[in-house]
């Protein structure tokens, strides 16, 4: 059962959206919903994409319901959480935001490699 939201509910987040938002297009379209403020703006930043078998999909575009870079970073960063071992996360964190994505993707395909490597597959366990 879907919980009924209000408009002043998806004014707070796609305010706080915009914080967190790097991608300038995606910040002047959500600046255009919330003043525009209608059921747009209620559709976008009350709800969020599933990430499903086939991973995530969605029109580009500003919130939470559209791919963005906020939201590649949220399920990278919830992918991560599964993926990395306590020791992997803390190592990738130290590091400049800057330099964590390439760490990221070096990490992952070294752990990758291994896996296939030993035969086991994800079996193995990731986030050892």
């Amino acid at each position: 059962m879907r919980k009924e939201v209000d408009l002043d509910e998806a004014l707070e987040i796609a305010n706080k959206w915009l914080i967190n938002d790097p991608d300038q297009t995606t910040k002047v379209e959500t600046e255009k919903l919330i003043s525009d403020g209608d059921i747009q703006l209620i559709q976008r930043f009350t709800n969020c994409l599933v990430f499903g078998t086939a991973g995530m999909r969605g029109v580009r575009g500003a919130g939470p319901m559209r791919m963005n870079r906020v939201m590649v970073r949220v399920v990278a960063t919830a992918i991560a959480q599964e993926l990395l071992s306590d020791n992997e996360r803390d190592e990738l964190m130290k590091l400049a935001k800057n330099k964590q994505q390439d760490a990221f993707y070096l990490g992952w395909v070294r752990k990758e490699s291994f896996i296939k490597a030993v035969g086991t597959g994800v079996s193995y366990g990731l986030n050892r």
